[in-house]
């Protein structure tokens, strides 16, 4: 491409016929450029032509001729200008163009004893492109709720121009047919466009390509974009959840659907979600306790928990979770462990059992437990008919019992025992077969028993030790009639100098406890704990109860003393003690 040109041709050794051309301007609007030529005669130190007479010339420029005559007449070392003029060159709907030319001059002339008529050449050259095509030059970011969209251009042709926008691989998504001719242009969005641009963003934020195409004769050609960001705003997914139990025996016991029973209440949930600028559900989850469920909708049978997280991920990767709370009764599954007990000689029998069992209040209901029993001869069916069990309870502990005879009883003859449990919610069983009763007296190498009442004289033995013996520091004994006791010492020094909270008294350090002998006890027995000061240090001492909170794991009240501190008025640095602990229970 050029804005100007020339060709040359010899005439003789020392002159040269030249034509050129030169752009002299342009119009965008009339796509044309404007041009001059000249053809020219060139002579060097010999060219020098002496002529009178005038000769003919012609020039043909991108179609269109000229001519004339002229004299070639010329000196040596000389320019002469043999013709000139102007075109006008149309430029094709592109911009682009280009344009032929031819030239010739006729000389009739002798030169060095050479005859030259008529010296002709021609050529073609390029035209600068002349810009037609429209140009955006500026175009905004912006987010999804945005309703006027503002792009700059050139548009140089003043031609007719086609806008858009695309995105997603989508090249029609909107589109703006000849609106205008000048800049700026502004795209006014309608929900319905604004829907189509989210429905093409997979995340929080798309590109979108703004464009713009010009009409060259009617047709659409030469596309210029630019490419900018849409961002989602507001489009995080939202969850209404609801939780509520849905089993009648449970509401009817806390009065309330909002509240549930651990382990027995069932809870309907709904997550109630929703997603924002046009995503759709890519996850769901709705926790409660050790279960979860995966749709936006549900039943937890038996829930462990009152805390129900709710989670819900859209098609974009937006997460939202809300958590809802029930008040939950902290239920406590029923258990029913039978003691294998046996009747005496004479069918005296002792059923027991124990276990655990919610002792406390659902609402609007108090639990309530029964404990009974039944029995029969082994091998036979078991009677329909329950029998009531007198119950002990602590805290959440139960010890149940019931003395009777056996019908009928036949020593020989091996019994079958049952024992039930059951409360508002739940029952269990326990049972011992195949018991035979206790014989009339036995002995072995170390002890003598009689299983029957025993008088002396004609006075009843009221009572008497089964099993007596010492583990660590204690001695126990078992009665037959299942008292069960043990007393023991521990003995130290301790320093007795820690502030007690509020108060002028000191307390030891040291907090007492001891195990009892293994099992020795079915039922928390009462203690009596007595504290002897042995040197001058720590007298005017006396023993407080301390916190069970106190006791190392796995003490209890049923398996150990509890925990104990030694108070006085003032400090005492090494105070000497016995500790002396006395307990009684029962064994059976």
């Amino acid at each position: 491409m050029a804005t100007n040109g020339s060709r040359s041709v010899t005439v003789t050794k020392w002159d040269t016929l030249k034509f050129s051309w030169n752009r002299t301007g342009f119009s965008t609007d009339k796509n044309e450029s404007y041009i001059s030529w000249k053809m020219e005669l060139i002579s060097t130190a010999y060219g020098a032509i002496s002529t009178s007479a005038s000769t003919a010339w012609s020039v043909t420029v991108n179609g269109k001729s000229h001519s004339g005559s002229v004299s070639v007449a010329i000196g040596n070392n000389a320019t002469k200008t043999l013709a000139s003029g102007t075109e006008t060159i149309p430029h094709n709907n592109d911009g682009t163009k280009t344009f032929s030319y031819s030239f010739s001059q006729t000389f009739n002339i002798t030169f060095s004893g050479a005859w030259i008529g008529a010296k002709s050449g021609s050529g073609s050259d390029t035209l600068d492109t002349i810009p037609r095509a429209a140009t955006l030059t500026k175009a905004p970011d912006f987010n999804d709720e945005t309703t006027n969209l503002t792009v700059e251009f050139n548009n140089p042709g003043n031609f007719d121009l086609q806008f858009k926008l695309e995105a997603g691989g989508d090249a029609a998504l909107v589109v703006r047919d000849k609106p205008t001719k000048a800049s700026p242009y502004t795209f006014v969005l309608t929900e319905a466009e604004k829907k189509k641009l989210r429905q093409k963003c997979t995340k929080n934020s798309l590109t979108v390509r703004f464009t713009v195409a010009t009409y060259i004769n009617g047709t659409i050609s030469k596309w210029s974009w630019l490419d900018k960001t849409m961002t989602l705003i507001n489009a995080m997914p939202t969850l209404s959840p609801t939780a509520n139990d849905v089993n009648p025996t449970t509401v009817a016991l806390t009065g309330d659907n909002s509240k549930a029973i651990k382990y027995h209440s069932n809870i309907e949930v709904s997550a109630g979600a929703q997603t924002k600028k046009e995503a759709t559900v890519s996850a769901l989850s709705i926790t409660c306790g050790s279960s979860k469920i995966t749709n936006a909708s549900g039943t937890f049978i038996g829930a462990d928990s009152g805390k129900i997280v709710f989670g819900v991920t859209d098609s974009r990767g937006n997460s939202a979770s809300q958590t809802v709370n029930l008040q939950m009764v902290e239920y406590i599954p029923l258990t029913c462990s039978i003691a294998h007990n046996k009747p005496d000689a004479l069918g005296n029998m002792t059923v027991a059992c124990s276990g655990l069992f919610f002792n406390g209040s659902f609402g609007t209901a108090e639990n309530e437990l029964t404990v009974q029993y039944r029995y029969v001869e082994t091998g036979l069916a078991m009677p329909e008919t329950w029998n009531d069990m007198q119950i002990t309870k602590s805290g959440n502990s139960y010890y149940a019992s019931a003395d009777f005879t056996i019908s009928n009883f036949n020593r020989n003859i091996a019994y079958s025992f049952e024992v039930k449990a059951a409360d508002k919610l739940e029952s269990a069983t326990g049972s011992a077969v195949g018991i035979k009763s206790l014989p009339v007296f036995h002995w072995s190498e170390s002890d003598f028993a009689f299983e029957v009442p025993v008088k002396i004289q004609g006075s009843p033995i009221t009572d008497f030790v089964v099993e007596q013996g010492t583990t660590g520091i204690w001695t126990y004994r078992k009665w037959n009639s299942g008292v069960a006791e043990c007393w023991g010492t521990i003995s130290g020094t301790t320093a007795i100098n820690t502030l007690w909270y509020q108060s002028t008294l000191y307390v030891s350090e040291n907090v007492f406890y001891t195990l009892y002998p293994t099992a020795l006890f079915i039922v928390q027995p009462k203690l009596q704990a007595t504290l002897q000061i042995t040197n001058d240090s720590g007298s005017a001492s006396w023993l407080y109860a301390e916190n069970t909170k106190e006791l190392p794991s796995g003490y209890t009240l049923l398996n150990s003393t509890g925990a104990f501190r030694i108070a006085r008025p003032t400090q005492a640095t090494s105070a000497a003690y016995n500790l002396n602990w006395y307990a009684m229970g029962r064994w059976k």
